[in-house]
């Protein structure tokens, strides 16, 4: 059954890296020469064995062997004379130089070429998967599935799909394109000796192969039971106290050190598999070559093989090892790609909570309120909100208070769509957020929430945002009104400053003024804020009050609390514990009835406003 299972895995994780590997189809000139250039590259290989086998058969035959016509054998071998001039005394050596200069300039070429094209290839498909991921991000939104090492997934998943792909288009076509030209060049010459030589290899590859699999399974079982041993002990230490509390220790001492000794031979096999795995396959394997060369000796002795056929058979052996390898490490980074590429499809598969429906509503200014009926959320399997139901009168502000700000923000993030709840209704003017538009539900809420982004770009782009039809003359004048024109000032060049990424790094404040101008940029009805939790001195707390007075005039305000200032201005608080609201009221209400409340109010919010002071 569980074997089953593994190939279910393993044919799926196969599906995902084909998926991955169709991104290629994105740049198909690239990938296809890539696999023509790889093919032509070992042209130049066989060509260079083929000179190279037919000068040292000449060579040896004139010296050692002495008999006319041993290195001869068939017509291709008078080409190879006629290419190098073998058998005119003069410059041998010299056009035997030019020509193998030649053969291996040209596979350098051809071999660097394919490289490039398949590097390139693979470099504009890891590219479309980031860029697909970074979509999908963006699609999901926090709140909806994003994994927290998105950046790792998206940098080691994709690395290995383009180490796998970059393989196959070059050297998988190279190699096994080199090998069938290698063979059919044996052939030619020697067919039967030639297919000794191929059996030849295949049984030594074989054997090899079954010698290290063999022991790498051997390995895999000593290594599970050394996570077995090593998992018990870890269980050991875990129930520590218990065992001191019940006089466990000498029994506990003489298990520990049974369970090192079995972890000790478990190492001790697994090493012993695995060198011995590598022996057995060395010894077979040259057995194996040689067995082959001897018969090639006995063979050339007796005149049945040409010595040049010899030793172009020979030279094609550490050729067809190269290629067999060059197969096996594709095959392996095919493996890993395919692990990954499983990781990778498995986020970007995912469907996000927050769709759009045909024919959505778009929703005008708030005149009735923002009502939230029996809301749940979930969120990475801890339930955030639960339950809770609220209302946002238009032009009234409201506050949460609560001691978790995980289940403030997600509330904080229910009215704009980033997220939808799990249970439960959210109404504008008594219409379903979930009908509405989301573009223009979202450009009529302003949405001050931590962090507090600032992107690549001046400070004034940073402002106007998703809002290109804004006139920088409005961004201003909203920066006059929340202050970031004076701490503007001490920027280089003003609010044209280059900030974030590629530019200058900002202040908390600023940034937060930043976020506050781009909210009120579109005077929207709905103004969802959270206090900066960062401290402040008195005169910067003085900017951000009379900032925030400006802001909330006028509209409504969802208002997540930080000051008793602030809170003691808005007309109506949720107390949320546990993700649910246990009480709301006025101030004075809930100062009278809930001490959740009051120690809230006399201890976490003096507290933050005592730092202001003593920082001034």
């Amino acid at each position: 059954m569980e074997s089953a299972e593994n190939q279910d895995n393993q044919h799926e994780a196969r599906a995902m890296y084909r998926r991955a590997i169709r991104f290629v189809a994105f740049e198909p000139w690239p990938s296809r020469f890539a696999v023509i250039v790889s093919i032509f590259a070992a042209f130049p290989v066989v060509m260079g064995m083929l000179v190279l086998a037919r000068w040292i058969a000449v060579g040896l035959d004139i010296q050692v062997v002495n008999q006319s016509g041993r290195y001869g054998g068939p017509q291709i071998w008078f080409m190879i004379d006629n290419l190098v001039m073998i058998g005119d005394n003069s410059n041998i050596e010299l056009t035997h130089f030019v020509v193998m200069a030649g053969l291996g300039l040209s596979w350098a070429i051809l071999f660097w070429m394919g490289e490039f094209l398949a590097g390139r290839s693979a470099a504009r498909t890891g590219e479309r998967l980031r860029l697909a991921g970074f979509h999908q991000a963006l699609r999901l939104g926090h709140h909806s599935g994003v994994p927290a090492d998105l950046a790792h997934l998206l940098d080691r998943g994709v690395e290995a799909v383009q180490v796998a792909l970059r393989r196959s288009l070059s050297g998988l076509p190279r190699a096994l394109t080199g090998l069938f030209l290698a063979m059919a060049g044996a052939l030619v010459l020697s067919p039967w000796f030639a297919l000794a030589s191929v059996a030849a290899s295949c049984l030594a590859w074989g054997l090899g192969r079954g010698c290290l699999s063999l022991s790498r399974h051997y390995v895999r079982l000593e290594e599970d039971g050394l996570k077995g041993t090593l998992k018990r002990m870890e269980s050991t230490v875990h129930d520590m106290a218990a065992i001191k509390a019940q006089g466990l220790e000498p029994l506990v001492r003489e298990t520990i050190e049974i369970e090192l000794a079995t972890a000790a031979g478990h190492q001790v096999a697994s090493r012993g598999y695995s060198t011995m795995g590598r022996a057995a396959a060395t010894v077979l394997t040259g057995a194996v070559l040689l067995g082959w060369l001897s018969l090639g000796i006995w063979l050339v002795c007796h005149g049945n093989v040409g010595l040049a056929d010899f030793f172009f058979l020979g030279l094609c052996q550490p050729a067809m090892a190269h290629w067999f390898l060059a197969l096996s490490r594709s095959r392996d980074a095919e493996h890993r790609a395919a692990l990954a590429a499983r990781g990778l499809f498995h986020f970007l598969d995912q469907r996000g909570k927050v769709r759009q429906v045909p024919g959505a509503h778009t929703p005008g200014p708030l005149t009735q309120g923002l009502e939230f009926d029996h809301v749940s959320v979930r969120q990475n399997s801890k339930s955030l909100v639960r339950s809770a139901s609220l209302v946002v009168p238009a032009g009234k502000r409201v506050a949460l208070v609560g001691a978790d700000d995980d289940e403030l923000r997600c509330l904080l993030s229910l009215p704009n769509r980033l997220t939808d709840p799990d249970k439960g209704e959210i109404r504008w003017d008594g219409v379903n957020l979930k009908l509405c538009r989301l573009e223009s539900l979202r450009m009529g809420i302003g949405w001050v929430v931590s962090p507090f982004v600032v992107v690549g770009g001046t400070v004034i782009a940073n402002i106007i945002g998703g809002r290109p039809s804004t006139s920088e003359s409005e961004a201003e004048a909203v920066c006059r009104s929340t202050h970031l024109d004076r701490l503007a000032r001490t920027l280089p060049e003003g609010l044209s400053t280059q900030v974030g990424p590629g530019g200058i790094s900002l202040q908390p404040l600023q940034a937060y003024l930043i976020a506050l101008s781009r909210a009120l940029l579109g005077n929207p009805s709905l103004l969802i804020l959270e206090e900066p939790d960062f401290e402040l001195n008195t005169d910067e707390r003085a900017l951000v009050d009379d900032a925030l007075n400006r802001a909330i005039e006028g509209r409504a305000v969802l208002l997540l609390a930080r000051t008793a200032a602030r809170l003691l201005a808005c007309d109506h608080i949720f107390l949320i514990e546990h993700g649910h609201v246990s009480m709301h009221g006025s101030h004075e209400n809930l100062l009278a009835k809930s001490a959740v409340y009051r120690h809230f109010y006399e201890h976490t919010l003096d507290g933050l406003h005592s730092a202001g002071k003593q920082k001034s």
